[in-house]
């Protein structure tokens, strides 16, 4: 709880409030403003939530915008797939 509210608050803010999360349309933002908000002012102790919406946010970005190594990956299992018998 404390990280979330200290360290960590501009990366909280950052993912769940940002455009990732927001761009899926399975998010309600007034509420998700409302998590961080809560959170952050010590109103309420919403790290469980705000922990899995930051992990949801990272395999998002894992997933839409993958590295080079990991681009490199799926050629791999491509190529891999198309030799299979």
């Amino acid at each position: 709880a404390h990280w979330f509210r200290g360290p960590l608050a501009d990366r909280v803010r950052e993912a769940v409030l940002g455009s990732r999360l927001a761009d899926t349309g399975w998010f309600n933002r007034s509420y998700l403003e409302h998590l961080v908000d809560a959170h952050q002012s010590g109103t309420r102790d919403y790290s469980a939530p705000l922990w899995t919406l930051m992990m949801f946010e990272a395999f998002l970005r894992c997933v839409l915008a993958p590295t080079p190594t990991e681009s490199r990956v799926d050629r791999s299992v491509k190529s891999a797939e198309a030799v299979a018998p």
